[in-house]
C-alpha cells in the first residue's frame, strides 16, 4: 500500500497515474489499442509484481509476464540480465502479437 512511500514518491505515483490515463484516454479516443506491459521490480531476490502496487495498477488494465524469476536480474541493480532481456521481449511479442488477431 501507498503508505510504504514517502510523499515525494506518493506525489509522483499521482503524476504517472494521471500522465498514464491521459495516454490511455488520447489511444481510446482515436480507436488505438493501448496495453501498458509492467515489468517486475527485483530487490533482495525477490520480485515484486503490479499486483503488490494495487493503489496504483487499479486504474489500469496492464499484463505482466509470469515466467521471470530473480536470476533473471542482474545482482546488485535490478535490472535484466541477458536471460531476463529474452524472456521480456519473447513476452512483448506474445503480446503484441495477441493485438494483430
Amino acid at each position: 500500500s501507498s503508505h510504504y512511500y514517502d510523499t515525494d514518491q506518493q506525489d509522483l505515483e499521482v503524476v504517472y497515474v494521471q500522465e498514464l490515463m491521459n495516454i490511455q484516454k488520447l489511444c481510446q479516443d482515436n480507436g488505438i489499442k493501448c496495453v501498458i506491459a509492467s515489468i517486475p521490480n527485483c530487490e533482495y531476490y525477490q520480485l515484486d509484481y503490479a499486483k503488490d502496487y494495487s493503489e496504483f495498477f487499479k486504474h489500469f488494465d496492464y499484463v505482466e509476464p509470469s515466467n521471470l524469476n530473480p536470476n533473471d536480474y542482474a545482482r546488485n541493480n535490478g535490472h535484466f540480465n541477458e536471460v531476463g532481456h529474452k524472456k521480456y521481449a519473447d513476452f512483448l511479442e506474445l503480446v503484441i502479437k495477441g493485438f494483430e488477431k
